[in-house]
């Protein structure tokens, strides 16, 4: 799992890639509204930390739980799926390669049962 993480260019590929996925997300009207209120530094801190983990950078994960930190929002299958269409393109953005962005993207899905509310 580490060599995804080594693949995406360890914590300054992560960075990157956040500079380029929260302009759009932050850009679009179906889904900014879940960042309100939010400072952009620290979404990007805890971002970058659970990508990290999840891309086999760090060994654990030790803050709060993507449920507890998302249940609040309200989050539906539609809206994660703009969310991870915006991931998509901000990998394309940093030039990753299709077999990297294919693994990355295939990890991120694994997490719409913690993040979208269920109805």
């Amino acid at each position: 799992m580490q060599e995804l993480f080594q693949k995406i260019g360890g914590v300054k590929g992560i960075e990157k890639f956040l500079d380029e996925f929260y302009p759009l997300i932050l850009e679009d009207t179906r889904v900014k509204h879940f960042f309100n209120g939010i400072k952009l530094k620290d979404l990007k801190s805890h971002q970058s930390f659970f990508l990290s983990y999840v891309f086999g950078g760090i060994p654990e994960y030790t803050r709060k739980s993507l449920r507890e930190s998302h249940k609040h929002l309200n989050i539906n299958d539609d809206a994660f799926d703009i969310i991870l269409n915006h991931m998509l393109t901000a990998f394309k953005i940093i030039n990753l390669d299709a077999q990297t962005i294919i693994s990355a993207m295939s990890i991120l899905e694994t997490t719409r049962g913690d993040i979208v509310t269920k109805q």
